[in-house]
């Protein structure tokens, strides 16, 4: 947490919002609304690629790979993690316990489906699966 507060002699005034507790309960609501909503979607999304026999795997090994694993839960039929990092290689996400693989261990696995953690690498992502001539669905969280 930080709190700031104007140097000496500086002009200040408060934002309507600063003390609006309303506006701030009904924040909270919508936030954890929303987080129900969007954590239903992706875990009956998974559901329905595991129902069908899809291979679905996460591209990200970093926290918001271990937050979203950790949401949608162990029944989500994930059973791989990619990650280039070959530091992290070999070793398993925490708290769900997928084994963090490279990419090339796609090739023979043949994901129907990556889901990748971070949206800006989607592109460079996808043509790494291309070059491993491969075509999965590709969504990002």
């Amino acid at each position: 947490m930080l709190v700031a507060k104007p140097t000496v002699g500086s002009a200040s005034t408060a934002l309507a919002e600063e003390d609006d507790l309303q506006l701030l309960q009904d924040l909270v609501v919508q936030f954890a609304e929303r987080f129900a909503s969007i954590r239903s979607e992706w875990t009956e999304r998974l559901a329905r690629y595991r129902s069908a026999g899809k291979r679905t795997v996460i591209w990200g090994s970093g926290s918001k790979g271990v937050a979203f694993l950790n949401t949608v839960g162990t029944d989500a039929g994930v059973e791989y993690v990619v990650d280039i990092n070959t530091f992290r290689q070999g070793h398993f996400m925490a708290g769900t316990g997928q084994q963090i693989v490279g990419p090339q261990f796609l090739v023979d696995y043949k994901p129907d489906v990556v889901v990748v953690m971070n949206p800006i690498y989607r592109d460079e992502i996808e043509r790494d699966l291309a070059e491993l001539g491969l075509q999965p669905e590709v969504l990002t969280t």
